[in-house]
């Protein structure tokens, strides 16, 4: 059983990559991503406002 949960876990491909959050267009479009797969399947799910995480990251970029 742990020998398929390796198999699978190696198949998988993640991507990261910077964003620049003050590129409006990236940084929408990177949030609503964001948000689709933090909400999938979950009623309440707890998500920063787009307004709270837009401020954020850039006054983290600012310094």
């Amino acid at each position: 059983m742990a020998g398929d949960v390796r198999v699978w876990l190696a198949r998988q491909v993640i991507t990261v990559r910077e964003i620049d959050a003050t590129d409006s267009g990236l940084f929408d479009s990177w949030y609503d991503v964001f948000r689709a797969g933090a909400t999938a399947d979950r009623e309440a799910a707890l998500v920063t406002s787009h307004a709270a995480l837009a401020f954020s990251l850039r006054t983290i970029l600012m310094r």
